[in-house]
C-alpha cells in the first residue's frame, strides 16, 4: 500500500477518549497512486458481520461462507410445509442463505440488522419445526418403549408387601400412626 492509494476502510466504529477510532479495521486497496483514468466508483455493498473465532480473521471467514453458499445453498432442501411457506411468502431455503450471506445493495439495513427479513424468518421456521418435529419424534420413541416387565406374584412379593410401613390398595387409608409418634410425614 503506497501514499495516495484509494482505500475503503471498515470496521466498528468506537469512541476513545474525545474521538473515535476504528479497533481493528479491514482494509481493502481500490486503486493505486497513479493508475489510469478516473478514481474508481466505490463498491456499494453490505457486508455481513460473523463472530469469529480465535485467530481467524473476519475477510477470510466472509471468503469462506461466501464460498459455501455460492456452492452449496442450492442444495439444502427445507422441511417446512410449502404450504405454510407459500401462505407467509417466505423465500426457499437457498434463496435465503443467499439474502443473508450476500446481501443486496439496495437490502433494508435494519431489517437485516433486526433479523426481520422473510430470509430470517423462513430459516428460523425451519429450525423450529425441525426442533417440534424431533421432539414429536422422541415424545413417540418413549411412548412406544416397552417398560420393564417383572413378574408380580410369589411368595417373595406377598413377604414384601406386608413389610411396608404404609396402607396400599385402592381402599387404603393414610396411616395416622407417624403423626400419633409426633413425627412429620414424609411428602
Amino acid at each position: 500500500m503506497r501514499k495516495g492509494a484509494l482505500l475503503l476502510v471498515t470496521g466498528e466504529v468506537k469512541r476513545y477518549r474525545f474521538s473515535k477510532e476504528i479497533q481493528h479495521p479491514e482494509v481493502e486497496v481500490l486503486a493505486e497512486p497513479g493508475a489510469e483514468g478516473s478514481a474508481p466508483a466505490l463498491p456499494k455493498r453490505i457486508v455481513p458481520r460473523y463472530a469469529t473465532p480465535e485467530g481467524v480473521h473476519p475477510r477470510a471467514l466472509r471468503r469462506a461462507v461466501a464460498q459455501a453458499v455460492a456452492e452449496y445453498a442450492d442444495l439444502v432442501t427445507g422441511r417446512l410445509p410449502e404450504a405454510l411457506a407459500a401462505k407467509r411468502k417466505l423465500p426457499s431455503p437457498a434463496d435465503a442463505l443467499r439474502a443473508l450471506h450476500a446481501p443486496e445493495p439496495d437490502d433494508d439495513l435494519e431489517a437485516l440488522a433486526a433479523s426481520a427479513t422473510p430470509a430470517h424468518e423462513r430459516l428460523i421456521l425451519e429450525e423450529l419445526y425441525l426442533l417440534e418435529l424431533g421432539l414429536a419424534l422422541r415424545r413417540d420413541e418413549k411412548r412406544r418403549a416397552p417398560g420393564i416387565a417383572m413378574r408380580a406374584d410369589g411368595p417373595r412379593l406377598r413377604t414384601a408387601l406386608r413389610e411396608l410401613p404404609f396402607a396400599r390398595g385402592p381402599r387404603a387409608r393414610p396411616s395416622d400412626e407417624p403423626a400419633a409418634r409426633g413425627r412429620r410425614r414424609q411428602r
